[in-house]
């Protein structure tokens, strides 16, 4: 079908809008509408004869519109189908398929068609048929609390936070270790009910001491994130929990020695300390040795809770 063309004199482009191209109809539409053809009323009746329903899309109403859209026919009615009663003698129940009514169907269904057998489970000596990942429902679930499907044990579940603690720690040496869940970071993770989990040292704490003050942390004084012995622990403001940290964010090539740096203009070590939010320069030295040493020497003149510091001198002077 050929497309219509502008009907403005010697323009020969398709037309856009209202019988005007769209270069002419933009122009005309700001400067002669008089020029462009009439606007379309629209309708207000579906165009199937006989039906007085507001029009949807192409000029039929919703019913009609999805009879085109279904059958290609806006007019054409699905053929009912007839009631039929289920073939089984003395069952008067409808038809539904194979002359049958939807139970009979399902027996029969279930009598007659061939299955695919399930294969049995992977697992050795296991003839049940497989439920998941190549497993019965009893391996499956076995793998899925304990990470094997013919080993291990399910995972115990305890009745209190008292009890989880009871049996989830165990003494090395003086401190009593968390041999429970750990984060990351190697804090230990205890869970206390309704869904909650604590940090287990800071709970441990609490079940001895009480509620920990609104902005105070727990201290380990052993350095040991697992242990959770309540004697090696200590409320510490921030600022003093920072100060016994037994290793800070360190110069990779200091080798492990706190408020070292190595720096690569000078071509010296630079020691540092931070306090009060702020670093203080403690000058460049040609051995990290001693920039360590003078490192450690202001820790102990302006920190009181670094205890590992304190030790490294009470070794110093044994």
């Amino acid at each position: 079908m050929e497309k219509a063309t502008c009907n403005i004199e010697d323009c020969t482009k398709d037309v856009y809008a209202r019988g005007n191209c769209n270069p002419h109809y933009q122009y005309n539409k700001k400067h002669h509408p008089e020029l462009l053809a009439p606007l379309k009323e629209p309708e207000t009746e579906c165009s199937v004869s006989q039906c007085q329903k507001n029009p949807r899309a192409r000029g039929m109403c919703p019913m009609h519109y999805a009879r085109w859209r279904k059958y290609g026919d806006p007019t054409l009615l699905r053929p009912k189908q007839k009631d039929e009663t289920c073939s089984i003698e003395d069952c008067d129940g409808q038809a539904s398929k194979r002359k049958m009514c939807t139970k009979h169907y399902q027996q029969w269904r279930k009598e007659n068609l061939p299955r695919t057998p399930k294969p049995p489970c992977s697992v050795e000596d296991c003839d049940e048929p497989v439920y998941a990942k190549g497993l019965c429902t009893h391996h499956y679930n076995r793998m899925r609390y304990t990470g094997a499907p013919t080993t291990g044990t399910r995972r115990t579940r305890y009745k209190t936070p008292q009890d989880s603690f009871a049996a989830r720690t165990r003494q090395e040496g003086d401190c009593l270790v968390w041999r429970g869940t750990l984060y990351g970071n190697g804090y230990g993770e205890i869970s206390v009910g309704n869904g909650k989990k604590r940090l287990v040292h800071r709970w441990a704490w609490e079940q001895e001491n009480g509620p920990i003050p609104d902005g105070m942390q727990i201290d380990h004084m052993c350095h040991n994130r697992a242990c959770v012995n309540v004697r090696h622990l200590r409320l510490a403001t921030p600022k003093q929990n920072l100060e016994n940290m037994l290793r800070g964010n360190l110069d990779s090539k200091a080798g492990g020695l706190r408020g070292v740096s190595w720096d690569e203009l000078r071509q010296k070590w630079h020691a540092t300390v931070g306090h009060d939010g702020r670093s203080i320069n403690l000058g460049h030295y040609d051995s990290k040795e001693t920039a360590a040493y003078v490192a450690l020497g202001a820790r102990l003149a302006l920190f009181k809770f670094n205890l590992a510091d304190q030790s490294i001198l009470i070794m110093s002077n044994d």
